[in-house]
């Protein structure tokens, strides 16, 4: 009964720590500031993916270098690209792309330390302006942080819409031909047989303004030309290049030598030995040692009677033990008074 108890604890132990860690890694995903179509946080773009697959618009998660985009992919979103930098062979390979009849949607990674300068050249991008200067419609509840922007030219897919929600941040610059088709948070630009839009941030294809005023019609407008495409190969850090083995062999050169200097100048230690202990010997102590020396050297009878008569009068003198008593009468009197065997005496 108690063996079931203890295991029925340790169940319950390890379904709490479970869904500790479900709801750890639930609260970090939420808290992920990341615009990938994997974030199903209010930053994330999760919920366009989403929609875009029951509305029956293929969708894909490109994860590869943008210059193996193909002719099959009709409109390239990125959003947001912080974690690794588009190089210029793949701006060029986009560029390319667009002529060709392809819609780029990028909306830059506003406040970014990453400056994807290949892009930012290319279209020729500046920052703007805050957007709560020229701000225009009422605020929205489920979106304090942001602001309404008034959909000034209706081209392409901005077609029949009135208001977009984008962030009340700064906004974006476009040079060239591009024009400004929601104020300066949204751009626009024809380039060859496709087109390009522009916005300072990944206001519009995040999760938590994604049905604010009519930023699903405009995701609705790239929809209906086909397959979309998330970028989301920069997204991720670029993996770092495997250690050469010329620089693993030095390393292990390295630890061998020092090794072979510890051992070599690295002091030796014995077995371990008891410790000493400093005994002070007594009186009586040297007593027993002189008798027994004198015992081994057979010392003369004479010698022997002379050194008794030396102790009898010395316990006469120091213990008063009379002289005129029998040996065995003064070995007794003598343990009695100084607590020394009578045996040893005698």
């Amino acid at each position: 009964m108690k063996e079931l108890r203890g295991w029925a604890l340790y169940g319950a132990l390890l379904a709490l720590a479970a869904a500790a860690a479900l709801a750890t890694h639930q609260s970090r995903a939420s808290e992920s500031k990341v615009p990938s179509v994997d974030n199903t946080g209010p930053l994330g773009a999760k919920a366009l993916k989403v929609y875009f697959e029951e509305g029956g618009v293929p969708v894909i998660a490109f994860r590869r270098p943008l210059t193996e985009l193909t002719g099959s992919v009709k409109t390239l979103v990125v959003a947001g690209p912080l974690a690794r930098r588009i190089e210029l062979d793949e701006a060029k390979a986009v560029e390319r792309w667009v002529r060709a009849g392809g819609t780029l949607v990028y909306l830059g990674g506003r406040g970014s330390p990453l400056a994807q300068r290949a892009l930012d050249e290319w279209l020729e991008l500046t920052a703007g302006p805050r957007l709560s200067e020229t701000a225009l419609g009422a605020s929205v509840l489920e979106d304090l942080g942001g602001g309404s922007v008034v959909v000034g030219l209706p081209l392409g897919s901005a077609r029949g819409l009135a208001l977009l929600r984008v962030s009340a941040d700064e906004t974006v610059h476009a040079g060239g031909d591009a024009v400004p088709v929601a104020q300066t948070a949204l751009w626009w630009r024809k380039l060859g047989d496709g087109d390009v839009w522009v916005g300072a941030g990944a206001d519009l294809v995040e999760n938590r303004r994604l049905e604010l005023q009519d930023n699903l019609a405009f995701w609705d407008g790239l929809g209906a030309r086909g397959t979309v495409a998330f970028d989301e190969g920069h997204h991720v850090a670029a993996e770092t290049p495997p250690m050469s083995l010329a620089l693993v062999t030095v390393a292990a050169q390295l630890l061998a030598c020092t090794a072979v200097f510890a051992l070599a100048r690295g002091s030796r230690l014995g077995p371990p030995r008891p410790e000493r202990t400093d005994r002070h010997r007594s009186s009586r102590d040297y007593l027993e040692s002189f008798a027994l020396l004198t015992r081994g050297a057979r010392v003369e009878r004479e010698l022997v009677s002379e050194l008794v008569g030396r102790l009898r009068l010395l316990m006469q003198e120091r213990a008063g033990i009379p002289m005129a008593l029998g040996h065995e009468e003064a070995a007794r009197e003598l343990e009695r008074r100084c607590r020394i065997p009578a045996a040893g005496t005698a």
